[in-house]
């Protein structure tokens, strides 16, 4: 633990930076759950506490998968995390294998 906590490349770093990031996330921390539909070996849902809304979703497999944004809103990625930026494109987004994707809903 000593070597990782001075590497900040290690994943106790990239462990940490995440759970800071979450912290300052109240909707995520603390907001409903709300899951929508996905690809097979993928992950989305819905966090939300008052005006704050975070889709969260997570590719398990090892190819590529395109989630849509839920109808009616807009999608804005978020950084900060410690994972790629996922990008908009239309109404979906496309997460590559084994990733992560954390977007501001309006």
């Amino acid at each position: 633990v000593n070597l990782q906590n001075d590497d900040p490349a290690s994943v106790l770093s990239a462990f940490k930076a995440f759970v800071a990031w979450r912290r300052k996330r109240p909707e995520i921390m603390h907001g409903d759950i709300a899951f929508l539909e996905a690809p097979a070996d993928s992950l989305a849902f819905v966090r939300s506490l008052d005006s704050l809304q975070t889709l969260c979703a997570f590719n398990f497999s090892d190819e590529p998968v395109s989630i849509q944004v839920p109808r009616g809103q807009t999608a804005r990625g978020l950084g900060g995390h410690g994972f790629a930026t996922a990008a908009v494109v239309g109404d979906a987004f496309e997460l590559a294998p084994r990733q992560a994707a954390y977007l501001a809903l309006t």
